[in-house]
This record gives C-alpha cells, structure tokens and sequence, in this order.
C-alpha cells in the first residue's frame, strides 16, 4: 500500500477570495516553540520559503503535493532545501533533498491526493527540537468537533506577509457532508479530505501553510492542502446587485485557482484577459499559471468549457502591500471564440478620466454582503464615481489612493464585495477599472478602490 493513503489531506474551511487586501500569523495563531512541534519543517523553493512539511522518519517528510509540482511536472529535487529545530525557517539543521515521491494519483488539477514524499539527503538527528511524528493507523477518522492544531510560517492575514516565526492555532474538524455542502460551488469533497475551520472564520491556515502538519492527539492527521482565502467564516453578490445575463456583459470572466473560483476578470482580446494583481500573487510571489483557468460565456457560475491561462503578465510596478497598479494579464492557452456571450471588452484612451458622480458598473460573483456567500448567478451593481481628493482623504489612515486608481461607490448599500476582485468596472461601454480593495463592503464612507485601467495602456498593449 502507498504509504501516503495513510493519511487524509486537509481542506481550508473557508470561502471566497477577498477583495479586502490591506492588513498585514498563521491567520489568528499564536507563537509556538519548535519544542511543541518538533516535527515542523520548512521547505524552501530556490532560496525561498515556499511550505510547510512533517517529519515521519529522519530521512523522510510529508509535504501537499502541490507544493513540488509545476505545470502538472515534479520540480527537480535539487531545488528544496528543508529546515528543522528552529521556530524560523531557516537553521542549522538542514537538508537537500534527495529525492521526491509524487502520490501516483495526485491530480494538479483538482488537488487530489494531494500528498508527497521528501526523501532527504541528509539523516537529522532527534533532539528536543527535532523528532518524528506518529502516522494514524490507516484510514483512521478524526472525530467530528475534535480540537485540531495546524502550524507553520504562512501569511498571517490573505495577501499579506509571511510570519517570522512559527505560530500555531486551534481548529475543530468539520462533519464532511457539511464542508460537501459548503463548498458545493468548489467541487467535491472526497473521503480522503478532512475539513477545519471555526464557525467564526477568525482562524485559520493560510498561503505558505501549504504542506503543514493537521494534529490530533499527537497524531499527523491532515496536511494543509487548499480552501478559498483565509480565515473567512463558513456560515452562511456584489453587494446590493442585481441578477443579469452574460450578455449584458460578455466580457465577463471567472478566474479559478484549480477548480476553486477566486476573483473576475474581462476579455480584452480573443485570447487576453486582464484581472487584478493580488489575483495572481501569493507571499510576493506570481503563483504558478497551471492553477489558472478560465470561464467565459457563463451566467451562471461554474457553467462552460474552462481554459486553462497559458501565462501570466504581472505589473512589473505592482506592490502587493499597497496595492499600486493592482492590474495582471492573463494570457489563455487557446483563442475563444467570440459569439453573442463572449465577447471582448473596450478599453480607454491613455489616461481617461471618469467624471465625478458618473454612474459605473461593477460585476460579478463575489459575496453577497460582508463575509456572506458567493453568488451563484452573475451579479451587477450601479456605483457613482467618487472625487479622487475625497476618496483619499476617506482612506488618509488606512491606504494611499494614488492616481492610478478610481474610487466608486453608494451611500443605499451597495459595492462590490470579497470574490469580485479582478471584475469589470464599466463606464459608457468601455471598460474603466479593475476591483481592487476597499474597507469591508458596502461600509459607510468607505467607497471600493478600482486600478484605472487608463492608466495602464501602455502595459497591456504590450501583450495584445
């Protein structure tokens, strides 16, 4: 028997990509010494922390098998260099590694069996800091509501920074037909997953958690796998919308990170889309472009062919803190063809200004209200354009506006929300801004943040 069948991967409990990107531990955890884990390890990618992994003898380790593939190919094995003994993630006891054993029915796709082996190149030795983890018996069950605890250096909030030090947090285990249920827009929960979370989304695992040990009496029970976001609550549109048709919008796109949808985007030629930056990035990083693909002609989400996105074309000026030019290019594997529900969108002269108080258009899927659920059918939403020098002095304490970007919004409840990101915004036909950020959804005097595609032009006429 294949020794990782031994083990059920473990899903995120959460829901959709957030638009709200400006805070920058594990999401909710608390520091934790090596002592407590001592068979937490981090593995780094080409000099960079890239996941978490479990010491199961000290010569082999654990890891999520998305963490050594690549474009559906294992990366080289000359490439990871795993730690051990230190609450940071880097130390004196490390190893190359020797050679990676891929689950022989992971799927890049669909994150099945997501489950691979580090053979090291080096023996560790057991200490206070550094010993083995126990395997469960095979195809042992967590108990429903048990306490479990994920650990690991991953952004401590979605789209922020990595942790400094290792953090711990406590979990309950989910019943699988409801995780099945809540992610009945995602995919399907299959037996060898385990679901976490809390009821009040305020913990979580999250980016560079990846691989990580899921603990129940000292057992290495789970292995962080995937979930959409981090730490947003699992109870149950754009914001104050309005269901539409496709082809009121055709231009409208759905981006998804495996089968997983995360944020919009909009056709601006057969075979280029342009979405958000913070879409495609993960810890200061473009995440690999094998986890993108696409949706068009689609009403209703998850309907349609999918095209995979052949490349991805960052802002080579994109901060992932601040947000500044907040914009991607998705270049897709093969031309759509352009019918009555597809088609591409117009774009604006060099730096276009939208007048004040213009009526704009955003749509797409993303959550209804504030930490709510995603809408099922395409949502739109009439904003008005806000005064730059108002929206600054708005969000003076909180983020720069600069003048790359375009603030709309609505004092009756409405905005774009968490899982629009990426989205059209819409002036006249001509497609005028991106959903970036803003301060919750649909709040008071706190309009969403658009990248002014105006200002762009330049960069993405590069690539079309």
């Amino acid at each position: 028997m294949f020794l990782l069948r031994l083990l059920a991967y473990y899903v995120i409990m959460s829901t959709a990509k957030s638009k709200i990107i400006l805070h920058n531990k594990i999401v909710g955890g608390r520091p934790v010494e090596i002592s407590a884990v001592p068979f937490q390890l981090s593995v780094y990618y080409k000099k960079s922390f890239h996941c978490g992994a479990s010491l199961i003898t000290l010569k082999n380790a654990l890891t999520a098998g998305h963490c050594v593939y690549d474009d559906n190919k294992i990366l080289q094995p000359r490439h990871f260099t795993v730690y051990a003994g230190s609450i940071y993630t880097t130390s004196e006891f490390r190893s190359e590694v020797l050679s990676i054993k891929a689950h022989p029915k992971y799927n890049d796709d669909t994150v099945l069996n997501d489950i691979a082996i580090l053979e090291l190149q080096n023996t560790l030795h057991v200490s206070a800091n550094i010993n083995i983890i126990q395997l469960p018996e095979p195809n042992f069950e967590v108990p429903t509501g048990a306490d479990v605890t994920v650990s690991g250096w991953g952004l401590t909030s979605e789209n922020g920074t990595h942790s400094d030090v290792l953090l711990i947090v406590d979990l309950l285990t989910v019943n699988r037909e409801d995780c099945k249920k809540n992610y009945s827009l995602f995919g399907d929960i299959s037996d060898s997953v385990l679901c976490a979370g809390t009821i009040a989304g305020d913990k979580d695992a999250c980016y560079g958690d990846s691989g990580g040990p899921l603990v129940y009496e000292k057992m290495l029970v789970g292995i962080v796998s995937w979930g959409n976001g981090c730490k947003v609550a699992f109870t149950n549109r754009i914001v104050g919308g309005r269901a539409i048709e496709i082809s009121e919008v055709p231009f409208q796109l759905s981006l998804y990170s495996y089968w997983s949808f995360i944020c919009g985007a909009s056709l601006i030629t057969n075979k280029v889309a342009l979405t958000a930056g913070h879409c495609v990035y993960s810890g200061g990083n473009v995440i690999p472009k094998s986890r993108y693909s696409v949706l068009a002609g689609n009403t209703y989400i998850f309907s349609g062919a999918r095209t995979p996105v052949a490349s991805i074309k960052e802002h080579p000026n994109y901060d992932d803190n601040t947000l500044l030019n907040d914009i991607a290019i998705l270049v897709l594997e093969y031309p759509l063809t352009l019918t009555l529900n597809i088609k591409t969108a117009t774009l604006p002269a060099p730096n276009y200004e939208v007048p004040t108080g213009a009526i704009v258009t955003v749509s797409g899927w993303g959550l209804t209200k504030e930490n709510g659920a995603i809408s099922r059918n395409l949502q739109a939403v009439d904003l008005q354009v806000i005064d730059r020098n108002v929206c600054k002095n708005l969000y003076r304490s909180y983020n720069d506006v600069s003048d790359s970007m375009l603030c709309a919004g609505d004092k009756n409840g409405k905005d774009a929300c968490n899982g629009d990101s990426g989205g059209p915004l819409v002036y006249n036909k001509v497609l005028v801004g991106i959903v970036s950020w803003g301060r919750g959804c649909a709040r008071i005097d706190s309009p969403g943040v658009y990248t002014r595609v105006s200002s762009h032009i330049e960069f993405i006429k590069q690539y079309i």
